[in-house]
This record gives C-alpha cells, structure tokens and sequence, in this order.
C-alpha cells in the first residue's frame, strides 16, 4: 500500500467520443480534470477498477483509447484540486465549497467536492439549478433522482420544498446525507432504491443523469409523477433529444436548456383523468 506522500493519475485519451466518456465518468460520480485530449483522473487509492471499467466501455462502442498510469509524487495535488473548485453563482443560489466564505444577498449551499459526487460546475448541474430555482415552489413534493453530492436536492430544500433523495450508489448517498449536515438542512426521506418508493408520487421529480439510464426509467418516473406534476431531465447529450422526448409523448415540453451540447429538459404532465 503506498503512502500519501503518492498518488495514483490515470489519464483516459480517446480517439473520438470523448463526450461518452465523459458521461460514464459523471455517471460513476468521478472527480476528474478535463482536457482537450479527454480526462485525467487522480486518487491515493489504486485505479486499476476504474481503468478496467474504461477499457471495457471505450471495447463496447468500438473506439480506439490511450490509457497513461502513473504513480506520482504527491506534491498536495489535494489542495490544488481545491484551488480549481470555484464557488458558483445561480441566482438564487451561491454554491460554494466549505474551504471559501458564503456570500451576502445568496441562498449559501456549502458542498464538500472532497466527497466527489460532483461540485455543480458540469452544464447540466448549473442548468437543472437554473430550471429548479424557477420551477420548484414551498412545500412541494420533490424527488432528487442519482442524487450524487445533493447539490440538486440542497437547493430544493432551501426553497422551502419536501426532498426525497435517491442513489443507488451508498457513497453517493452519504455525500448527500453528509452535505445536508454541513448545511443543517431537512429532507423528507432517502433510500438506494427507486423500488423502496413504491406508490409514492412527486409534485417534482429532478434527474440529472445520461441518457441511457433516463429512457430505461422512463416508465418508473411517469408512475412517480403527480398530475401536472413536473419533471426536470438532465445530463442528456444532444444526440439523444429525439429518443427522450419520444419515450416521455404525451407530456408537454416547457422548455429546454442547451450547455456544450448537454441538454436540459422540463416536461409537464398532463395527461392523466383525474382520479
């Protein structure tokens, strides 16, 4: 086992259809530096799995990837790390890390990035805030679907809404659960399991996921939604725009968000009897 003073770096270089990898990288909850060439992920623990898990997904679509691993001399990469964090603004919201001071005239969330699970600087995070901050009213019922860090379902409950947090992943999960300490904020309820939630429904559901996942719950999220009940989708590459709305017909488009070709989606129901 090596000591602290290394670390572990994995640089993943494909060919084509870095955006995939990205998305299986966001998907798994990996804190990874992006660059133009694809992304380099760091740890003190070995990332043999997560090289393995890769190599099989870049064998699956058929694409050609560089692999580099090294072990590196730990020169604080930690405390570099957080230097790259910045606090992000989303009116209403100042989302900062718990290293920087909150801000006069915002509603603070404090995040620990440290946890991973994500921050809130990737696209679809900032636009599915920017769409919940309209969106989501006091007292609703809201389900934060791969909940991840709870950076979605901490802004929800800072409106003043009833959050249901779900991950199947338990460390996602206790980032979540830990960050709604650090901010000494309520939710409703929080379980790894779509299942546990059986014939409970939501005023709001938000799931800032891929593509893929999304149209393989598309039947489990129309049953959880509330008539007129809203749900915002997110995490969804462009390419994929046509195959989401035709898997969710029937609901009414009330707009969507276009960043760096990562699409945000809000959809109404409204096609329920009222029973």
């Amino acid at each position: 086992m090596l000591e602290k003073q290394k670390y572990y770096e994995l640089r993943i270089y494909p060919d084509e259809s870095l955006n995939s990898f990205l998305e299986l990288a966001n998907l798994l909850g990996l804190c990874f530096e992006e660059n133009k060439k694809g992304l380099i992920l760091r740890d003190e623990e070995s990332l043999n799995n997560v090289r393995d898990g890769f190599e099989k997904f870049a064998k699956k679509i058929d694409v050609k990837c560089e692999f580099i691993e090294k072990i590196c001399e730990n020169e604080d990469w930690i405390e570099k790390y957080k230097a790259g964090v910045k606090p992000i603004e989303i009116p209403p919201f100042y989302i900062h890390p718990t290293w920087t001071k909150p801000k006069e005239g915002r509603e603070n969330i404090i995040v620990n990035p440290a946890l991973a699970f994500g921050s809130g600087h990737h696209e679809s995070t900032q636009a599915c805030i920017q769409m919940l901050a309209k969106y989501v009213k006091k007292d609703k019922k809201v389900l934060d679907l791969g909940c991840g860090s709870g950076i979605l379902a901490l802004s929800c409950a800072k409106i003043g809404a009833q959050v249901t947090i779900c991950d199947n992943d338990k460390q996602a999960l206790e980032s979540s659960l830990s960050n709604f300490i650090l901010n000494s904020l309520n939710f409703l309820e929080s379980t790894l399991s779509l299942e546990s939630l059986a014939n409970k429904k939501y005023d709001i559901i938000l799931a800032n996921i891929v593509a893929d996942v999304l149209l393989h719950l598309a039947s489990d999220l129309k049953e959880k939604i509330n008539k007129n009940g809203i749900l915002i989708l997110s995490g969804i590459l462009e390419k994929y725009e046509n195959k989401i709305l035709a898997k969710f017909e029937g609901f009414e488009l009330l707009e969507k968000v276009n960043k760096n070709a990562w699409l945000t989606i809000v959809l109404k129901e409204n096609n329920k009897d009222d029973n």
